[in-house]
C-alpha cells in the first residue's frame, strides 16, 4: 500500500510487531507447503524488518505455483473456499497467472498474492509488460503506482473485463510514459530487498537478472553511468522506498554501484 506520509513506529514496537509476523511466516510455510514452488516476501516484512513494521503491518507475499500443485490450495481451510477454487479453476484454464487470497490469522492480514512461476518470473525481469490477473470485479478500478529514477510517480487505473466468468485484468511490470521508464510492483518487489522464503531454483538468478536489466536503465535514464545517485537511483524508483530501513537502503545503494562498475 502506498503511504506516502508514513510515521514511523517506536523502534521496539517495530521489533515486537516484526517477530509476530515472522512466527506466522514459519507457520505459513508449513501450512501451504505441499501447495506452492516459491515464496517471496516483500513490503515491509521484506525490507523493513525491525524498523518500519507496525501493529497494521500486514504480510506481502508473492507466492509461486504450477498446476502440478495449486489445486493443494483447496485444501487448505483458512482460504474462503469459493474464492480459492474460483480462482484456482480459471488459473487453471489458464485465464490468468496471477491471482490473490488473502486472509487473517492472529490480527495480521495474509497477503497471500499466487503467481503462476513463469509468469513471475518473466514479469520481474522485464520479459513480460503485463500479466493477466484475477480481480474480484471491473466496476471499480485497481489504481496502480508507479515510479521513475528521479521518484516521480504514474498512477494509472485498471478496469479490465470479464472473461467469461471471471474478472481479469492486466497487472504492470513497467510502464514509459514519454520514453521515461517507470517502475510498477512486479519489478519493484523483485529488486526491493525482499526476503526469499522458499527457493524454487529461478528467483535469485531473476533478482539478479531484474537487477542487472534496472541499472542499464537507469543508466539509460540518466544518459551517463557516473551518475549522481542523489539526483537519479533505483531507491527512488521503489515503492514504499520511506519504509525501507537504513540496510536495505544501503543494499540497493551497494547494489546499484557495484553493477555500474561493470557496464
Amino acid at each position: 500500500m502506498l503511504e506516502l506520509n508514513f510515521v514511523l513506529p517506536d523502534i521496539e514496537v517495530s521489533i515486537a510487531e516484526t517477530k509476530k509476523r515472522l512466527d506466522l511466516l514459519s507457520w505459513f510455510v508449513d501450512y501451504v507447503g505441499d501447495s506452492i514452488s516459491g515464496l517471496v516476501v516483500s513490503g515491509s516484512m521484506g525490507y523493513g524488518q525491525n524498523y518500519s513494521v507496525k501493529p497494521s503491518s500486514d504480510i506481502d507475499m508473492q507466492i509461486l505455483v504450477n498446476k502440478d500443485v495449486v489445486e493443494n490450495l483447496l485444501t487448505k481451510d483458512h482460504f474462503n473456499s469459493v474464492e480459492i477454487n474460483h480462482a484456482v479453476s480459471g488459473y487453471l484454464k489458464e485465464t490468468y497467472f496471477q491471482f490473490s487470497s488473502p486472509f487473517v490469522k492472529d490480527d495480521v492480514i495474509m497477503e497471500c498474492h499466487f503467481w503462476d512461476e513463469d509468469a513471475y518470473i518473466n514479469a520481474g525481469t522485464y520479459k513480460q509488460q503485463f500479466t493477466p490477473r484475477l480481480r474480484a470485479n471491473i466496476d471499480t478500478p485497481s489504481k496502480d503506482f508507479a515510479f521513475s529514477f528521479v521518484g516521480e510517480v504514474s498512477e494509472v487505473d485498471f478496469y479490465g473485463e470479464m472473461v467469461g466468468e471471471y474478472a481479469v485484468s492486466d497487472f504492470p511490470s513497467y510502464r514509459k510514459v514519454e520514453d521515461k521508464l517507470f517502475l510498477c510492483r512486479a519489478v519493484s518487489n523483485l529488486i526491493g530487498a525482499p526476503k526469499v522464503i522458499v527457493e524454487n531454483g529461478q528467483i535469485q538468478s531473476a533478482i539478479d537478472e531484474s537487477w542487472s536489466r534496472t541499472v542499464e536503465e537507469l543508466v539509460s535514464f540518466a544518459g551517463t553511468k557516473d551518475i549522481d545517485l542523489e539526483q537519479f537511483s533505483v531507491k527512488k524508483a521503489l515503492l514504499g522506498n520511506n519504509k525501507m530501513s537504513p540496510e536495505s537502503l544501503d543494499f540497493v545503494n551497494n547494489k546499484t554501484i557495484e553493477l555500474l562498475k561493470t557496464i
